[in-house]
Formats: structure tokens, sequence, C-alpha cells
């Protein structure tokens, strides 16, 4: 998906209509992330827990660990 953006290439335009595109059907709906479980803020705690569920084939999706500045 990015690489206009990556190789700076002259159609770069196109990008931001893509991505417009995929913000309308997230919008409507037609479209859903695959997003499952967000475990908030990357700790220790959060990573054995995240690497549980992925060893136990527990997840069906993605699971977000935060990354706080």
């Amino acid at each position: 998906m990015f690489t206009r953006s990556m190789f700076k290439r002259e159609d770069i335009i196109d990008q931001s209509k893509i991505l417009n595109n995929i913000a309308k059907l997230l919008d409507i709906g037609k479209i859903q992330t695959t997003l499952s479980l967000n475990l908030g803020e990357i700790s220790i705690e959060s990573i054995k827990k995240a690497h549980n569920i992925l060893e136990n084939h527990r997840n069906i999706g993605k699971i977000i660990l935060v990354v706080s500045d």
C-alpha cells in the first residue's frame, strides 16, 4: 500500500485516494479491522500474556501492545 510514498513516486496523489477510499469503507462497515485484543501498554506482563495467547493458538486477529512516548 505504501510503495508510492516509500519510493517517492510521481503518482503519490494516488496514495491519498487509496487511503481515503479505505477510510470510507471502514466508516460504512464494508471492511473491518482484524484487531481482536488490545493488551494496553507494553510491559513484561503484557508481552508474556500476548505470547501465551499466541503460543496456545487462542487468538483470531491481531493483538496490540502500545508503546508509550
